[in-house]
């Protein structure tokens, strides 16, 4: 476009050159609408795979998490019965009251050689194991429910 026809004719005949000009700036102003908007969507699109990436990734974590978890329930349903002395914590609200828990007893069937050792040194661990027991109740109080009575009260 020449310069000549963006200023202003004097004689009142340059409507058409106007005209032009008029519809060649309306043309620039919707190009640039649909440059700008070109360009919202070019961002939209680059944010919405960014986000897209992000909830991939934390699908994932959570997905490692839970397996993990499951593993670990797993694990520790094999250590409990394994393992049938291990208190649970209603065992520790019993003695902090004062009730006497039943003595421990087998997870389950029956072993010749371990019934004969039980027979024979049951009664010292039984009693080693309450000790033990008393002594980390105590310190479960001691560590864990003082303080927080004490910081309940203040």
């Amino acid at each position: 476009m020449s310069a000549w026809a963006l200023l202003p004719s004097s004689s009142g005949g340059g409507g058409a050159a106007e005209d032009a000009n008029e519809a060649t700036l309306q043309e620039g102003a919707r190009l640039h609408k649909l440059a700008r908007a070109v360009d919202e969507l070019v961002a939209w699109s680059f944010l919405m795979d960014e986000k897209a990436a992000a909830l991939q990734e934390l699908e994932q974590v959570v997905d490692d998490a839970e397996r993990q978890l499951e593993q670990a329930e797993q694990a520790l349903a094999h250590q409990r019965r394994r393992c049938a002395l291990i208190p649970g914590p209603a065992d520790v609200g019993h003695a902090r009251r004062g009730v006497l828990r039943p003595p421990p007893h087998a997870a389950g069937g029956e072993d010749c050689g371990l019934s004969a050792l039980w027979q024979e040194h049951g009664g010292a661990f039984t009693r080693q194991y309450e000790r033990h027991l008393a002594r980390y109740q105590r310190l479960w109080w001691e560590l864990l429910e003082e303080p927080r009575a004490t910081s309940a009260t203040h």
